[in-house]
């Protein structure tokens, strides 16, 4: 059994050889970040895309459970801030959601404060806990080993 067997076999490892990735977050506390940090950044989101979707929302923030997100739009609704442009089905990822003139103004103050704009960050904590928790064993990798599972690369 070769090291990379090894560590297959202590299930850090899918089949294709891939580390098994944490399950995605089902509500805000599980993302590790607040309303305020996904309000914030759903916004800037919408100032840099222009109207989206709520499925492409959810893309495009990579929280692929819409009900971590409905909650940010529900708030962002309310406060006026977004506004369901139009919808092509009852669900509310099926709705066009826009910014608002007072979100428009908001989001702008946002982007000079920092312009990123992209996947919800994994909080360091967060990131921390999952690599603790799930160590890679390398015991019995050599160097012999690594030059084996690499060959085809040279």
């Amino acid at each position: 059994m070769t090291a990379v067997d090894a560590v297959a076999k202590e299930g850090i490892y899918v089949g294709d050889g891939l580390p098994t990735l944490p399950p995605a977050p089902e509500s805000i506390e599980e993302t590790g970040l607040t309303l305020d940090f996904l309000a914030d950044l759903t916004l800037k989101t919408l100032y840099v895309r222009g109207t989206l979707l709520g499925s492409e929302l959810s893309d495009q923030l990579k929280l692929p459970h819409f009900n971590v997100l409905e909650h940010v739009l529900k708030f962002l609704r309310d406060e006026e801030f977004i506004e369901v442009r139009r919808g092509y089905g009852q669900f509310s990822t099926q709705w066009v959601y826009g910014l608002t003139n007072k979100g428009f103004v908001r989001a702008r103050e946002l982007m000079e404060q920092s312009s990123y704009v992209g996947p919800a960050p994994v909080p360091i904590r967060v990131y921390t806990d999952y690599i603790e928790r799930y160590q890679v064993p390398w015991e019995g990798l050599t160097e012999q080993v690594l030059r084996e599972v690499l060959s085809d690369l040279w």
